[in-house]
């Protein structure tokens, strides 16, 4: 009676299993997308869509969502080398306060005093060099560093170009080199058995669609 208990168990335990592998995955080409949106526009426009008009139409938004809408940390290019307007910290529109005003005036004012020490000579030579070492640390304005401005986002049709011009050089999507399986950094490379490899997204895909290794 243990033995055919112990096989029932181990059945049970092991169709789940079978059960998670067992989703389909197929290979389909990457597309553009241009292609993406044109494709949606022609199922879009069917009058009586059948079951499967409807669900590729679905596949294909998801794949828009995916693929075409960045999100907005990818969607930012900098501008290098380009300086932009900075604020100093001595300007009359940082001083938020009648602290940070008093201090202000006790810097300005301890630096004039030492500067006419320093003028004065008439300390020994080491006591000069610090004076004028506090006086170069403390006083003299030092020139701000050129800010890395941030460009505006581009929009849909910017981000929907990028990715096509991208695709077309033999990149990712969002313009990195594919890994030398030809995979993208969102993606794994495997083994679908009669389908070839392929490169199929970690989070499982658009409806278990994969993509060629990108060459």
């Amino acid at each position: 009676m243990k033995l055919p208990m112990f096989i029932l168990g181990f059945v049970m335990l092991a169709v789940p299993a079978i059960a998670d592998d067992a989703t389909v995955q197929t290979v389909a080409a990457r597309k553009t997308c241009a292609e993406i949106a044109a494709e949606i526009a022609t199922l879009s426009a069917i009058e009586n869509p059948t079951d499967e008009n409807t669900a590729e139409l679905k596949k294909l938004q998801t794949m828009q969502r995916s693929n075409c809408v960045a999100k907005s940390a990818g969607r930012r290019t900098v501008m290098r080398g380009t300086p932009v307007p900075t604020q100093k910290p001595g300007d009359a529109a940082t001083i938020k306060s009648d602290a940070l005003s008093e201090y202000l005036a006790n810097k300005k004012s301890n630096c004039e005093k030492l500067n006419n020490a320093i003028a004065s000579a008439n300390v020994d030579a080491d006591t000069l060099a610090s004076m004028r070492g506090v006086y170069d640390a403390d006083c003299v304005e030092k020139p701000l560093p050129d800010a890395e401005p941030v460009a505006p986002e581009m929009s849909a049709e910017e981000w929907a170009k990028f990715v096509d011009a991208n695709l077309a050089a033999g990149l990712c999507a969002d313009g990195t080199k594919p890994n030398r399986f030809g995979c993208c950094t969102d993606e794994v490379f495997k083994d679908l058995g009669a389908e070839g490899f392929a490169c199929c997204p970690k989070s499982g895909g658009v409806n278990g669609i994969c993509f060629p290794p990108i060459k």
